[in-house]
């Protein structure tokens, strides 16, 4: 189990790294499949494994690529680490405990957990969000502006990772059914 899913945070690094040219200045990205391995290990190992795999990604993420933090004050920074890195991608590590039982269809289970992680993972990105850019631009601009900047801003980004990140996993459901675990999803 440690050595899947070491190998799986290693994959989720690399294909992080293989980003789709984008927009944003102040950080999120669409990446190439990266948040498929952790998916993978959480509905095969389980929410717990799969957690901590993701909140182990976001550390790694956060050690290897912070560059913004120098404008923020400590409590922007203090939310940022703990809402953009450890709990928005422990949410993505979570995907398999939000299966729904009385769902009998299991693709739609599949997809519907992983849009709930996903939206997990845009709030803990808005909330953060609204703290940061309280934290730099408090005197300019009002709070409901803030709030819906940091919403349009993160939409932006977690849309079409989420599109692209099931498009990756219905592609290898269709190669590898086993990788997804018992009673495969196909």
């Amino acid at each position: 189990m440690v050595v899947t899913s070491a190998l799986a945070l290693a994959a989720t690094f690399l294909l992080g790294l293989i980003k789709i040219s984008s927009p944003w200045l102040y950080g999120g990205s669409v990446t190439l499949f990266s948040m498929v391995p952790i998916i993978i290990i959480s509905f095969k190992m389980g929410a717990k494994t799969g957690f901590v795999l993701g909140v182990n990604y976001g550390i790694l993420k956060l050690i290897l690529g912070t560059s913004n933090f120098i404008f923020l004050n400590f409590k922007g920074l203090l939310c940022s680490v703990i809402l953009d890195y450890l709990l928005a991608y422990g949410f993505i590590g979570a995907a398999s405990f939000f299966r729904v039982n009385k769902i009998k269809d299991k693709k739609f289970n599949f997809y519907f957990s992983v849009f709930i992680a996903f939206c997990l993972r845009y709030l803990c990105h808005v909330i953060s969000g609204i703290f940061v850019w309280r934290a730099l631009l408090a005197q300019k601009i009002s709070t409901a502006n803030i709030m819906l900047y940091s919403a349009g801003y993160n939409v932006l980004y977690i849309l079409p990772e989420l599109t692209i990140t099931l498009m990756g996993i219905r592609f290898i459901m269709f190669k590898w059914p086993s990788l997804f675990g018992e009673g495969h999803l196909i």
